[in-house]
């Protein structure tokens, strides 16, 4: 027997910007008093929108502890190699935002002079940029910190071996049982907790929950002769979750190979996704996704809209004036977790085929074609949809969703919490080439993967049936071009080492209010306004050292990622910088240095 025991620690700190933070008063029922000094009207103002440029940009920086100790016995049980382990994990840290606003300030700064005593400043928000001083801003803005963490705790026990020699070769299994933990919390700053905010408003999030599995695994050796053989491979697992019960995936899979350099291979299998503790207790918080009300007779630039004969029916069932009018280009929608969530469930194929040219050695090629379809995805339904099926549509939950105000009929909230919305059907080839050769100058590598995108569409809940919404080559579901490719080469001799990688992101289009369905669907008569956004290319270089000492080996590298200095894709849907950050590099080129060490 052996004992083993590791220990990592990391600390990560990271920021993000974002513009400057803007207030609509009608959103957080603020009122400009008529006898606030800077109204010069002599009345009450319940809609006023501002920019505050003055205050600069909101400010987001993440402070995270990451420790992981894993402890564990690697013993032998007869013939069998078994291996018993417990790890623990954790990551806490604190998040702190720069740049909102405390509600109740703000309504003191705008409401009645009068009310405004103490270290109370009125504020401006009726005149133009440069209006706003540093002592008003003073007084609404505020920094607030959150904390959270997350621990996972694992308790298991492996077995490998080989249970019997069979003619084509050796009949391998593995199984094994583990029990996981899974907990975690976050805490938000008082102000966003207590709603006090004209930010984004979050209650606390805290959960836990706690698996058992039970797995086993063999590889069955069918046939050889030479070069030419058949295997099979077969797996299952069972589990039980202490938050929606129990089930069953599998694995089956074989593969022929025909010569030296040329196989065939395929797989069939199913799997599931349980919630995340985030999906199942993430506090209720705020959203302001790029929607507007469907009611409203001007758009977002103020220009007069029809409405179709169903919103004019269904508007004026809520009583919403024939004159209502909303130009807000965001509105605000309501998320959080739900403990009724079910896990996703995927069922997947896979076949390709492994080429290696005898006229070449050190290549290999492989293509493989595979399909997934994924039922019961856990996610939120989007504003624009919640408001197209309660007004374009007839479907009354959906209208239970949408919260107006009473008085003057504005969109006040969309209550989106996370749900089972739907399903995922994806399909395509993946491209691989792969080559290492010895030169007189060093050895030489060169990597090169590719996908071909075939399918991405989404199918989404409707008042009509299920509705389909393509992915592949819109955004309506975010960035799926046709293509993607990453390539690399690199040169090694002795002691150095150099390389260069490249990322190529396939172009698409995109539609106003992320709606193609009017570019491919027959039964959607409007094709709506749209625009193409060009593939994009980054290349990053690299250079290492390697120096072995009596203390080790120490690598020294350094790099430029960037190297061109490619800006993000300008998407005009894109909330974050207009852009995808899930997508693409916001950082621009830069230049690294990194000296690594190992014993």
């Amino acid at each position: 027997a052996k004992a083993y025991f590791e220990v990592v620690y990391t600390n990560r700190q990271s920021d993000q910007k974002l513009a400057p933070t803007p207030l609509f008063i009608i959103s957080d029922g603020i009122v400009v008093s008529a006898t606030n000094r800077y109204n010069e009207f002599g009345r009450d103002f319940i809609d006023v929108r501002r920019r505050f440029v003055e205050a600069g940009n909101r400010n987001f920086l993440q402070d995270i502890d990451t420790y992981r100790m894993v402890l564990g016995l690697d013993h032998r049980l007869g013939s069998f190699d078994a291996d018993l382990s417990f790890s623990y994990g954790r990551s806490e840290g604190t998040n702190v935002n720069e740049g909102h606003f405390i509600l109740n300030h703000v309504k003191h700064a705008l409401g009645p002079d009068e009310d405004c005593t103490g270290d109370c400043v009125p504020l401006d928000i009726l005149h133009g940029a440069g209006t706003i001083t540093q002592p008003m801003v003073d007084y609404i803005q505020y920094t607030g910190v959150g904390r959270g963490y997350s621990r996972q705790q694992i308790l298991q026990w492996n077995l490998t071996g080989e249970v019997a020699r069979l003619p084509a070769g050796p009949l391998a299994v593995a199984a094994g049982l583990s029990s996981r933990w899974e907990a975690g919390a976050y805490l938000p700053d008082p102000m966003t907790a207590s709603g006090n905010t004209t930010g984004s408003k979050a209650l606390p999030t805290e959960g836990s929950y706690s698996v058992r599995a039970l797995y086993a695994e063999t590889q069955l050796p069918i046939y050889k002769a030479g070069a030419v053989s058949l295997d099979a491979t077969a797996a299952g697992r069972t589990f039980d979750y202490d938050t929606f019960g129990g089930g069953f995936t599998y694995e089956a899979g074989s593969r022929l190979q025909l010569s030296q350099g040329l196989a065939f291979r395929a797989t069939s299998s199913n799997a599931f996704r349980a919630p995340s503790i985030a999906e199942m207790f993430l506090g209720v918080s705020d959203s302001f996704p790029l929607v507007s009300d469907p009611c409203s007779r001007v758009d977002e630039a103020g220009n007069v809209r029809e409405l179709t004969a169903q919103q004019e029916r269904n508007c004026a069932a809520q009583g919403i004036p024939d004159d209502f009018e909303d130009s807000r280009a965001q509105l605000l929608a309501r998320l959080g977790g739900s403990t009724d969530l079910d896990p996703e469930k995927a069922a997947m194929i896979t076949a390709g085929v492994v080429y290696q040219p005898d006229f070449l050695g050190g290549l290999d090629l492989t293509v493989d074609y595979y399909t997934t379809k994924i039922e019961d995805e856990i996610g939120t339904l989007p504003a624009s949809l919640i408001l197209s099926n309660c007004y374009s549509q007839d479907v009354p939950s959906d209208c239970d969703q949408v919260v107006r105000d009473p008085d003057n009929h504005l969109i006040t909230q969309i209550l989106a919490t996370n749900t089972n919305i739907g399903e995922t059907e994806t399909s395509g080839v993946d491209f691989g080439l792969n080559y290492i050769a010895d030169a007189p100058i060093g050895v030489i590598s060169a990597q090169f993967e590719s996908n071909m995108l075939v399918k991405y569409e989404q199918t989404l809940p409707s008042a009509s049936g299920p509705e389909l919404v393509k992915g592949l080559g819109y955004y309506d579901l975010g960035v799926f071009p046709k293509w993607r490719h990453t390539a690399s080469v690199g040169l090694a001799k002795e002691r150095f080492s150099v390389g260069l990688t490249w990322r190529y992101i396939g172009g698409f289009e995109e539609c106003e209010d992320d709606d193609c369905k009017g570019k491919y669907r027959e039964d959607v008569e409007e094709v709506p306004p749209s625009r193409k956004i060009d593939p994009n290319s980054v290349f990053n270089v690299r250079g290492s050292y390697e120096l072995g000492t009596a203390l080790g080996l120490s690598t020294l590298t350094v790099g430029i990622n960037n190297l061109l200095d490619q800006p993000p894709a300008m998407i005009f849907n894109g909330f974050l910088g207009s852009s995808d950050s899930n997508t693409y590099d916001f950082m621009g080129r830069y230049l690294y240095v990194r000296l690594s060490h190992s014993w």
